[in-house]
């Protein structure tokens, strides 16, 4: 979906819940930032705003599929055309764990009426997901690809002399972050699956717990990376001890404070409902297959 950051935004005004009322519903692309990081899809309801963040949506051209242009969206059951104003279209919120749909989380279900009607889900994994929780989430996965390759990858290319060396470390590279949406997703719909997490000290600790040691690893090879980039020699932008007196001492710092606030005989204890809650997301990660991501 990254994309959709390079779109301009299109907006679709829909007659909604009968013909003849002033539009008051609206879809359009939502680009990459706060609300969705990798962009999405963004329905306004009056003051009710949903978004869609993992839900693949390009802008369609006027063409066959819509005379003068609208959305291509890949919907819960496959790719379906929005274009602009003419059908009437009908949409409504349909809550998680209904059986309409095959979403894993709540869906916007949406009406197009024709001969015949078409009816298409939308998934709404996000709805279950706060904005700050997805951006720690995709700052944690790219946290633990730094991890894998034990530094800044461009540090490690540039300072590989050897051809097939960096070729190899290239691919591997290359495969993890081919694999960062679909982790990503998996988290999403652990998520889903489990529903909101109660609002709770216990559960801010829990998330800041689970994140903090691979937050820490990026932020510090990073820092690290910023001390030696532009060191005028090959032998000093690649000296692995200047490196180290950056990362070594950041990362100590970090996990001092990481080890006060996540003691368990200082923590926090979780009530009945929240050792519920998390009990409920670990077993769906495990069922989607990200599990390794939440063994915290």
């Amino acid at each position: 979906m990254r994309h959709l950051s390079k779109l301009l935004t299109l907006m679709l005004a829909i007659a909604a819940f009968g013909c003849g009322d002033d539009p008051n519903i609206a879809i359009e692309l939502e680009p990459a930032g706060e609300n969705c990081p990798q962009g999405g899809l963004k329905f306004t309801d009056g003051d009710t705003v949903h978004y869609s963040c993992d839900t693949p949506a390009i802008t369609e051209a006027p063409g066959e599929n819509c005379a003068t242009g609208g959305l291509k969206i890949t919907g819960a059951d496959g790719d379906f055309y929005l274009c602009e104003i003419g059908s009437h279209l009908e949409i409504a919120h349909v809550p998680a764990g209904s059986d309409e749909h095959s979403c894993v989380g709540a869906a916007m279900k949406i009406t197009i009426h024709g001969t015949p009607d078409e009816v298409k889900y939308i998934c709404l994994a996000s709805d279950y997901v706060p904005a700050p929780v997805l951006k720690t989430l995709d700052n944690l996965l790219y946290a633990y690809v730094y991890a894998y390759v034990d530094g800044h990858p461009d540090l490690i290319l540039s300072c590989m002399e050897d051809e097939e060396t960096r070729k190899d470390f290239q691919a591997d590279l290359d495969s993890w972050l081919a694999l960062m949406p679909l982790l990503r997703s998996c988290m999403i719909n652990a998520f889903s699956a489990a529903g909101p997490p109660p609002p709770s000290e216990f559960m801010d600790d829990y998330f800041y717990c689970a994140s903090a040691h691979a937050l820490a690893l990026g932020e510090c090879h990073s820092k690290a990376y910023d001390a030696v980039k532009d060191a005028e020699s090959p032998e000093d932008r690649c000296d692995e001890a200047k490196y180290g007196e950056v990362f070594h001492p950041c990362m100590n710092l970090l996990e001092e404070e990481y080890e006060e606030r996540c003691n368990p005989e200082v923590a926090p204890e979780p009530t009945a409902s929240e050792l519920a809650w998390v009990m409920t997301f670990q077993r769906a990660a495990t069922f989607y297959g990200c599990e390794r991501l939440v063994a915290f």
